[in-house]
């Protein structure tokens, strides 16, 4: 169950998901989200993902001659 909702979620294109889900399972049993809390955090860690990666694109069209900090 768990490998075929991984591979759903990145044949998705949601690897913010796919990530945090599978830095969930390493966790032992007793450690993982509770049912209300695992869609608040994959759903955070889709969003930091997508900003993450914007943010990265926009660095790279930008051309700036300096890494920017």
């Amino acid at each position: 169950m768990t490998s075929a909702s991984l591979s759903a979620l990145r044949d998705l294109k949601l690897r913010g998901m796919a990530t945090a889900y599978e830095g969930i399972l390493a966790r032992p049993h007793n450690e993982h989200a509770e049912a209300h809390e695992l869609p608040a955090r994959l759903l955070d860690a889709e969003t930091q993902e997508r900003q993450r990666r914007r943010t990265q694109t926009y660095l790279r069209l930008s051309k700036l001659r300096y890494d920017a900090v």
